[in-house]
């Protein structure tokens, strides 16, 4: 674990595409634009589907690499710092150039993005952050096959008979979040994943199984979570309906979603070392993956720039818009990582890790 996995920094780069993808499709009016029981609404949930799980695979890479690392708390100090400086910087930007959409509270609320939510899933993982010492040395403390059931465990008991309030099977409506799961937007979940891709890591779970197997088992996960929904969706059955919500896999902790995360991380973290000119790509942009996240899903770009404004994608063929789509995410990506390059230059500038290690010295002593 000590050689950087140039996979691992791929497969960031794949996940916050995924990511983009799937706030264009659902932000961008793409899905609810796309008319029921047509070949354009098949197409957009497919991609919708096949892109659903990337906010599992950013956490399991955060339980991969963390696993085998020093842990220390002032790490935490520079992501702080990244997140605090978009939410800041948009905000002003928009009050400059829209004063209209800020008022004073808007600003203040920016310097405290983490009590304010400004993005759920660094809200999530700041308190997440916190407990990692204690998952890394448990996992570190276990037996392989204790390891291994343990994750049968977790999955089945959290994943599986977490999705029960989606069902209404033999009468039995459950209509709360039994394990407070928040539909996978909670700490509860995050930590899951986390485990679980420590115990890949630490364990090395998963290396005999053949790539074929696990790409055939990430499109099987996809494909059954689409077929599904579509199926519900489409029937004429009241019963049917009244028995499960369309959406009953397409949820972050389904476990299709899960299982397609985890045999996406497996083939990723194979790659290892990358050839010379994409191994230089993914070094430009991985240190950027995060801030793609934090520069177009501020509140204020999503709901100015992003939200309803690919709605028009659907007047195109299904190819048209799969095109459009695939399009539109990778220059948002692209553009948002060229960006993070002038603030990683302004960080390093300013020494900002350095001063986060003297600060951190200075109160040890």
């Amino acid at each position: 674990m000590n050689k950087r996995n140039q996979g691992i920094d791929l497969f960031r780069c794949v996940a916050m595409l995924m990511v983009v993808m799937l706030h264009v499709l659902n932000h961008g009016g793409v899905l609810s634009a796309a008319k029921p029981n047509t070949p354009m609404y098949s197409a957009a949930w497919l991609l919708y589907a096949l892109g659903f799980c990337a906010v599992n695979c950013y956490a399991l890479v955060s339980g991969y690499v963390g696993v085998g690392t020093e842990f220390r708390y002032r790490r935490i100090i520079p992501m702080w710092l990244q997140v605090t400086f978009y939410s800041v910087l948009i905000t002003l930007l928009f009050a400059v150039i829209s004063p209209e959409l800020v008022d004073s509270n808007r600003v203040i609320s920016s310097f405290f993005p983490v009590i304010h939510r400004t993005y759920w899933y660094f809200t999530m993982y700041f308190a997440l952050f916190f407990l990692m010492p204690l998952f890394n040395h448990g996992i570190r403390a276990l037996a392989q096959e204790t390891a291994k059931k343990l994750l049968i465990g977790l999955l089945a008991v959290f994943s599986i008979l977490g999705a029960a309030p989606y069902f209404n099977l033999l009468g039995m409506v459950i209509t709360e979040d039994i394990f407070m799961l928040g539909e996978g937007f909670s700490v509860m979940w995050l930590a899951l994943m986390y485990i679980v891709g420590g115990c890949i890591a630490h364990f090395g779970l998963g290396r005999r199984v053949p790539a074929w197997k696990l790409w055939a088992g990430f499109f099987a996960c996809a494909l059954a979570a689409w077929l599904f929904k579509l199926t519900v969706q489409t029937s004429e059955s009241a019963q049917l309906k009244s028995m499960v919500e369309e959406d009953a896999l397409l949820y972050y902790p389904s476990p299709l979603m899960a299982g397609a995360a985890v045999c996406l991380l497996l083939l990723f973290s194979r790659l290892e070392t990358l050839p010379r000119m994409p191994g230089r790509v993914v070094r430009f942009f991985a240190p950027a993956a995060f801030s793609v996240y934090l520069i177009h899903e501020h509140p204020l770009v999503r709901s100015e720039a992003i939200s309803g404004r690919f709605a028009a994608f659907t007047a195109l063929s299904p190819g048209g818009m799969l095109l459009r789509v695939a399009v539109v995410s990778i220059g948002i990506f692209l553009l948002c990582g060229c960006i993070d390059q002038l603030r990683l230059l302004l960080f390093r500038l300013v020494k900002v890790r350095q001063l986060v290690d003297r600060i951190a010295d200075y109160g040890r002593e």
